[in-house]
């Protein structure tokens, strides 16, 4: 293949293909009923054009003890309350937890990200069933709601398949 075509190739997979990895998606796609894990936000995009300097995740219920993870050139704080039910994971009860996390910086409008936060998913969790991240992405100019439960949306909020614990 010549330069030519490859470089026309690849703006073409860019234009036809490029929205659909633009999304605010999640690294990891199960998690074990009533076990540790990784979430770790992929940013694909900002708004339009527009740099990303927010993003809040809503943490669902049946999530706790979250850890967000420092990000270099962001600062990161979480807003805790009381859970609307006890939850109990890794045997260890639960009345309080974040429930929302924000970055705050300033990401340029086609850089790639990611944001983790470390979790616990709770004992109870149904297999089969989703835990669902609502992601509120905030640009210098506009806003993206990643919060669609459909992943098939053109918002589709993140989510992780629970599987059995094994």
């Amino acid at each position: 293949m010549n330069r030519l075509t490859f470089c026309t190739a690849t703006v073409v997979f860019a234009l036809l293909f490029g929205e659909a990895f633009a999304h605010v998606s999640l690294e990891s796609k199960t998690v074990q009923t009533g076990a540790s894990f990784d979430a770790t936000f992929r940013v694909g995009h900002g708004c339009a054009g527009s740099p990303t300097v927010k993003l809040n995740i809503r943490i669902p219920e049946g999530v706790v003890a979250v850890e967000p993870q420092d990000k270099d050139g962001w600062s990161v704080t979480s807003t805790s309350g009381t859970l609307d039910h006890a939850t109990v994971s890794g045997g260890q009860s639960f009345s309080e937890g974040a429930k929302v996390v924000t970055w705050s910086g300033r990401l340029s409008p086609h850089q790639v990200a990611t944001f983790t936060l470390k979790a616990r998913l709770a004992d109870d969790a149904v297999a089969g069933q989703r835990v669902i991240f609502p992601v509120y992405q905030q640009c210098e100019k506009g806003e993206e709601r990643w919060i669609d439960p459909n992943d098939e949306d053109d918002h589709p909020a993140p989510f992780l398949e629970i599987v059995p614990k094994r």
